[in-house]
């Protein structure tokens, strides 16, 4: 994820990338530095996250984060069908 915005309607919004990452697992161990972060995530491309998939909300001084199981599950189903229809047109 590049960016998560908690807006004033109560949606929370991402910039994320599905770009695959690739790393040498021995950083894993340690803190990166700032140099190899910038390096997994030079060239990425970033996708605006739909609204309505998850909402924010203060309660007694804590933030609460709810998720719209509806909207998640109907777009889970559509990227589903999509997956489906390019494997099978191969």
């Amino acid at each position: 994820m590049n960016t998560v915005t908690l807006e004033r309607d109560g949606n929370i919004t991402a910039l994320y990338s599905s770009d695959a990452v690739t790393f040498d697992t021995s950083i894993m161990s340690q803190t990166p530095s700032q140099n190899i972060i910038d390096g997994l995530i030079a060239g990425r491309t970033w996708l605006q996250s739909p609204k309505d998939l998850a909402y924010w909300s203060e309660q007694n001084g804590k933030l609460k984060v709810s998720w719209n199981v509806w909207n998640v599950d109907a777009i889970s189903n559509k990227l589903l069908k999509t997956v489906e229809t390019v494997t099978t047109a191969k």
